[in-house]
């Protein structure tokens, strides 16, 4: 991901432009400097006049980081693309560019007018690290800039409501179920659930904007590559948990391996990037869902053991809701009521965790109007 030629070619086009018109400015200010000299019957410019000239040069330097930031700052906001939060290298590496070595080099206005000053080499020496230290301050101030803007992008992307249809929701989801059972543990009927999962999708009102992928005998490392491989928006845990908020997979003997709270947590941080919801179908899950939520839009967890019918026609109805475009706040609850109606004594366990800042009732995963 990259700076594309037309952001680049209009952000130049505008410190150019500002560039020239704070050039013309200077100027009308120089010529104003010697024609008071002047008409006080200097025929040459006094100290102060080459001291007043040196000061614009220097301050030349130190503008030229608000020219090149509001430039930026213009050509962002008409752009509007959220992958920008990404880029604030590539930002300043462009930005960089307009601030050469050669702007510290002590431009003498007046001789080149033919005009000379006393003790020129020391003069030029104390300017041109005056020079330097401007560049320097400026480059900093706009590194600094670039960062905050940046962060500022993606702390509003983490956290901002997400409207019900809006356009940015992607035409189809990917439904990740990840299921472990490992054999010295009690046996779950994994197959079950996503035999009911998959027959619910299939008979709801947007099924061709749903896509459910499995794995199987999920090991640790199978996360990762699962995850990167299929994109998913969903991400679905089925199998056993612990009463210490850790995860139970399986290892290369098929039998149990514990992932804790915070390999969890330190996960989801990492693959963030497109999940909008995680669901832990599993005993004792629901602080695993609690802690994952300070990077993922939503999780649901579990506040103690779960049964199997239990899990299984909660999760039917969840994705169920889903894919006839129901937010994830009615999904949730339609699954919960479920329980209910089959009787299912559990209707309390499941627990629904929200990032801050995202609304459940407006967090909608299927597009209608696309599919």
């Amino acid at each position: 991901m990259s700076l594309d030629s037309k952001f680049m070619e209009l952000t130049s086009n505008l410190i150019y432009q500002k560039k020239g018109e704070y050039s013309r400015q200077q100027s009308r200010e120089r010529k104003q400097i010697l024609n008071d000299s002047a008409s006080r019957g200097w025929s040459i410019p006094p100290g102060h006049v080459h001291g007043a000239f040196n000061d614009m040069q220097v301050k030349s330097v130190r503008n030229m980081k608000d020219i090149a930031w509001s430039s930026l700052e213009e050509t962002l906001d008409a752009f509007k693309s959220p992958y920008y939060s990404e880029l604030a290298n590539d930002f300043f590496a462009f930005c960089e560019s307009f601030f050469p070595a050669s702007l510290c080099e002590p431009y003498d206005q007046l001789k080149s007018m033919g005009w000379t000053r006393p003790h020129e080499e020391m003069v030029n020496k104390k300017l041109r690290s005056e020079l330097e230290n401007a560049r320097y301050a400026a480059l900093h101030d706009l590194r600094t800039k670039i960062d905050l803007y940046a962060t500022k992008l993606q702390s509003t992307l983490s956290t901002a409501p997400i409207a019900n249809g809006v356009a940015q929701l992607p035409r189809k989801i990917t439904v990740l179920f990840i299921a472990s059972n490992p054999t010295d543990q009690p046996q779950l009927r994994l197959d079950e659930e996503i035999r009911s999962i998959t027959k619910r999708i299939r008979e709801s009102e947007y099924r061709d904007a749903v896509v459910l992928k499995s794995v199987w005998a999920a090991r640790p490392t199978d996360l990762l590559q699962a995850i990167n491989k299929h994109k998913p928006t969903i991400v679905h845990f089925s199998g056993h948990g612990s009463s210490n908020d850790e995860l139970v997979l399986q290892d290369d003997t098929g039998e149990t391996k514990l992932i804790s709270l915070r390999s969890i947590a330190e996960m989801f941080k990492v693959v963030s990037s497109g999940i909008k919801l995680v669901v832990f179908n599993t005993c004792f899950s629901a602080n695993q869902a609690n802690e994952i939520v300070a990077h993922i839009s939503s999780a649901i967890g579990m506040n103690t053991s779960v049964g199997d019918d239990a899990a299984q026609v909660f999760s039917a109805q969840l994705y169920s809701a889903i894919s006839f475009g129901k937010s994830i706040r009615e999904s949730f609850d339609q699954a919960k009521v479920a329980l209910m109606l089959e009787n299912i004594p559990e209707d309390q366990t499941p627990q629904l965790f929200m990032h801050i800042g995202i609304e459940d009732s407006e967090l909608v995963l299927v597009r209608p109007q696309e599919v």
